[in-house]
């Protein structure tokens, strides 16, 4: 009886984790899309939102038969690369003309704190591939420890997220998009 209960138990949680990455595999395509919408409508007839989701379906697509995440390397080291480029001409433009902190409320309303662990469960979600890193790597005796790839990784992007949350939020106040790039001058894109 408790074997039975253990297995109906173990598959409402593989079924809410399916949801779960489905969900914010959904937002991330969301996301890509308004962005590629946002720069490509500045250079060429716009085109529906649901267009670009679409046109990004295929690559998607052809990405997710790679099964060796070593193949990914090279694409991962060059997201890294776009990434920090983006990081500081972000904050480049978040620091121009930067109101005093007096000026910001410095805390929220307890209404919002469910908005708070559903971003940061969203932002830092990546823990689902974590066994998998482990596993491809050489050294995997290197990833777990204080000074581990897995410490040292996650120290770096929380810093980055309580960075640009934090000059979001006092360059823009509560008029900071949900992604502060949507703050960013329109015209200079």
């Amino acid at each position: 009886h408790n074997f039975k209960n253990a297995v109906v138990f173990r598959g409402l949680v593989d079924g809410l984790m399916i949801i779960y990455q489905l969900g914010i595999c959904y937002v991330y395509i969301i996301f890509v899309a308004v962005h590629i919408k946002q720069v490509a409508d500045q250079y060429g007839d716009p085109l529906d939102i649901s267009t670009h989701m679409l046109i990004l379906l295929l690559p998607l697509i052809l990405i997710n038969y790679i099964r060796n995440l070593k193949l990914l390397t090279p694409f991962s080291m060059l997201a890294n690369v776009i990434t920090f480029v983006g990081l500081a001409m972000t904050l480049v433009y978040m620091f121009e003309e930067l109101p005093p902190i007096s000026e910001r409320e410095m805390f929220g309303t307890l209404r919002n704190f469910s908005l708070y662990f559903g971003t940061t469960l969203f932002a830092l979600k990546a823990v689902d591939v974590i066994i998998a890193l482990e596993n491809n790597m050489k050294t995997p005796q290197y990833f777990g420890g204080y000074c581990g790839v897995l410490n040292i990784g996650m120290t770096v992007i929380v810093i980055l997220y309580i960075a640009m949350g934090f000059f979001g939020y006092i360059k823009y106040g509560y008029n900071v998009a949900g992604s502060v790039t949507f703050n960013l001058p329109q015209q200079e894109v």
